[in-house]
């Protein structure tokens, strides 16, 4: 095999063991919730122990994925993003960075969603890269797709929902046909990628994806990860389990004449990482507002509540707590906050308080949404108001389904999506996708 047949595919997991020992999400998901104080989330370190064992929390936590949880915090006025270039400065390569290097410089598509440098340092020369937000650039040897410390990073949900960008995906496209596609550290769990790959991996010509054995626990990342390669022939799709995937991978460049390791850093593969939670940088700009809105994200809308209220009564930033507390009553109300909100009618339909009287009006069905009334729902948006959001639609449809008027709720769907992009409002045109494509299951 020749460098140039081959396209490899860096995760997190290739920069994990030693001497880079570099955090994985856990590890960060860890630190930010211990910063919180929300220690009864943590799950045990013991990474073995089976879902079953861990207590309802530990499982929301053990089931969380890193840009939602992220944004969670970064709205919460947490600066993740330099919190996390913090935590990747200063590497100190490995042995996969080295095989990576050299493949790059030896003419194979190298491209990776880390933003650490390991790469690059481990390198024999200096790399061409290209890194997002910049356009790829014809000659790089290495393509970081979420950015590289120093720059912008792809960090929260907002970031991923805008999708990969063109430039990079046709990039994407070019670089994987006819070669031999090769996942190392990878999950797969990147909400900008899992399309491309599905358009893109029938191209290749085979994919090698280094993965640790499967358990009970992993059998749904696994079942994901077949789904992005099921357009692809059997014989040319292979999982090669390892209990270290690394020293699986490295192995495998030696073995194919890919790559040299220096023995010091090929007997390190071997040893356990040293990632420590108490290396990692503190955590900048905690505090009971960012507690809250983490536990929103993980469902405790009660304690937020409460957080907020002492907050209001007893903070520094009271404005900003009665806000989020309004804001937590809107999404989150009761049958009788939507009571109060019938109160809409009365507002002028004039000036400003168009506006406001909408809004109300659109956070009372929300509420009533939520909390199952369907038919309420459906009589309530009976009237089309078409100045509205699309956020009015997109309720009616997802009401309509739940009582039994499919057709229907599919065409207020559609409306729905195409006013949602007219706006070019990702989130809402993502919950009217939702409910399309939730219609349309039900139809059949």
């Amino acid at each position: 095999m020749k460098p140039t047949d081959v396209f490899v595919f860096a995760g997190a997991g290739a920069s994990y063991c030693p001497p880079c020992s570099f955090p994985l999400f856990r590890h960060l998901r860890d630190a930010l919730l211990r910063e919180l104080n929300l220690n009864r989330y943590l799950p045990p370190t013991d990474e073995g122990q089976p879902a079953a064992s861990l207590t309802r929390l530990q499982r929301v936590a053990e089931g969380l994925i890193p840009e939602p949880f992220m944004q969670a915090a970064d709205r919460a006025g947490v600066p993740v993003a330099t919190w996390l270039g913090q935590a990747f400065e200063a590497p100190r390569p490995n042995a996969v960075h080295a095989v990576l290097a050299q493949l790059a410089t030896s003419g194979a598509k190298v491209w990776t969603v880390n933003f650490d440098t390991a790469i690059e340092i481990a390198a024999e020369r200096t790399l061409k890269v290209s890194a997002w937000p910049d356009a790829p650039v014809d000659n790089a040897e290495l393509m970081k797709a979420h950015g590289t410390v120093g720059g912008d990073l792809i960090v929260t949900a907002r970031d991923l929902l805008r999708g990969l960008d063109d430039q990079w995906e046709r990039r994407l496209q070019e670089d994987v046909a006819g070669r031999t596609v090769v996942m190392i550290g990878y999950s797969a769990n990147d909400l900008d990628f899992q399309p491309a790959w599905r358009s893109v991996l029938p191209h290749a010509e085979s994919v090698i994806w280094f993965d640790r054995p499967k358990t009970v626990d992993s059998e749904r990342e696994r079942e994901r990860k077949r789904e992005l390669l099921r357009d692809l022939p059997i014989e040319k799709t292979r999982f090669q389990e390892a209990e270290n995937p690394s020293r699986a991978f490295v192995d495998w460049a030696k073995r194919n004449g890919l790559a040299t390791v220096p023995a010091e850093l090929d007997s390190k593969l071997d040893e356990d990482p040293k990632t420590n939670e108490s290396l990692l940088p503190p955590v900048p700009q905690t505090s009971s507002r960012a507690e809250a809105n983490i536990l929103l994200f993980l469902g405790e809308v009660a304690t937020a509540r409460t957080i907020y209220r002492n907050q209001v009564l007893y903070g520094p930033d009271r404005y900003t707590s009665l806000r989020d507390l309004v804001a937590v009553a809107m999404n989150h109300g009761s049958r009788p906050t939507a009571e109060l909100l019938r109160t809409w009618i009365l507002v002028p339909p004039f000036g400003r308080l168009q506006s406001t009287r909408a809004s109300m009006r659109r956070k009372r069905i929300s509420i009533l949404f939520n909390l199952g009334h369907h038919q309420h729902v459906v009589r309530a948006t009976d009237t089309e108001y078409k100045n509205d959001l699309s956020t009015l639609r997109t309720l009616r449809s997802g009401a309509l389904r739940m009582v039994g008027r499919l057709d229907e709720a599919s065409s207020v769907a559609e409306a729905a999506l195409a006013s949602a992009r007219f706006e070019g409002h990702d989130t809402r045109a993502s919950n009217a996708a939702f409910q399309l494509a939730f219609t349309r299951m039900w139809q059949g």
